[in-house]
């Protein structure tokens, strides 16, 4: 008799550990590898968040789930039309976020870890990593 469920289970427990911390390892070796002095550091790092905001929106919109920005991305996308950050002058930046928070609206009767279950799986199919630990508030 297979048991896929038990050997799935098991590998899961096994890589998730390795892989979270590679991937947490190759995502320090990719900043710590960028110019952060660079001119057009701060550019690079609003055009990569904003495109995986608007990745994000475009699966959300797919799977038929509304969202609002909140927070600090609302802020930033209002104030600057972009986020995380925003060009002052001078070169100086105001640097509103580090991170992108949106609120879902789900419809009555919808399963927040079922959707959230489609997202992550949308995502991966994009070439995103997993979301090991999707959360809500």
């Amino acid at each position: 008799q297979l048991r896929l469920a038990a050997l799935d289970d098991a590998l899961r427990h096994r890589v998730r550990a390795h892989y979270v911390s590679q991937l947490d390892k190759a995502l320090y070796n990719r900043m710590e590898g960028m110019d952060q002095q660079a001119a057009d550091f701060h550019d690079q790092v609003s055009r990569s968040f904003l495109s995986a905001l608007q990745e994000l929106v475009e699966v959300l919109s797919d799977l038929g789930v509304h969202c609002v920005p909140i927070q600090g991305t609302l802020i930033s996308l209002l104030r600057y039309g972009t986020f995380p950050a925003g060009r002052l002058g001078n070169g100086k930046w105001d640097v509103v976020d580090n991170d992108g928070e949106l609120m879902v609206i789900l419809s009555e009767g919808e399963s927040l870890p079922a959707v959230l279950g489609h997202v992550s799986a949308s995502l991966e199919r994009r070439g995103w990593p997993p979301c090991f630990n999707p959360h809500e508030r």
